[in-house]
């Protein structure tokens, strides 16, 4: 009979932390990300704006390109497509990202020209090897908000080197998450995504 009121009493004890989960007033514990995009914080402007900055700062420009805004992220790629490249990155010539790479096999840049980001990597990639990038940002680059509303940002970022300051600009999009929209400085194109030069 113990043992029955012990066994018992443990089954209950497993069942109750389950039961006040789904009580009213609880909440649920989200679902794991599904993938790769679903797990990356973009719920707030900060998260955004942490998250790119750490991205840039590591190289990780696949992330930087989730990042972006739909906007932004046609922008670039316009540029890249009319041979704008010293527009994004002065000094690169028109030609010499992932059109003008002979390293590549045929198949690989079939792949890359089918998606976006792998263009945007392989762009940076090769703008950071030629030290053409057009800002750089140190892991937990210094921030501070000079601009919020319900669906805009703007915060003040400190940066290596020229330019020693940039401005990003976060956006939220319809489906309530965030992106970045734009980052500017003194000397660049305040109108341009994600960024330009005059």
């Amino acid at each position: 009979m113990r043992m029955v009121v012990a066994l018992t009493m443990a089954l209950v004890a497993l069942a109750l932390p389950a039961a006040a989960q789904d009580g009213p007033g609880k909440t649920k514990t989200p679902p794991r990300p599904r993938t790769y995009i679903e797990s990356i914080d973009m719920r707030s402007s900060e998260a955004v704006l942490r998250g790119f900055v750490e991205a840039y700062a590591a190289s990780d420009f696949y992330k930087v390109w989730v990042l972006l805004s739909p906007e932004a992220k046609t922008a670039f790629t316009t540029a890249l497509y009319d041979f704008g490249e010293p527009q994004l990155f002065p000094g690169m010539e028109a030609t010499t990202g992932v059109r003008g790479s002979s390293q590549l096999g045929d198949d690989l840049l079939k792949e890359i020209y089918l998606d976006g980001a792998l263009i945007f990597d392989r762009t940076m990639v090769h703008a950071e090897t030629a030290n053409l990038l057009p800002f750089e940002l140190p892991p937990g680059a210094f921030s501070s908000p000079t601009f919020e509303r319900d669906d805009q940002a703007r915060y003040s970022v400190e940066a290596k080197g020229e330019p020693a300051v940039v401005f990003v600009s976060t956006i939220k999009l319809s489906d309530g998450t965030w992106r970045v929209e734009r980052v500017v400085w003194a000397a660049s194109d305040p109108q341009a995504r994600p960024w330009g030069f005059k």
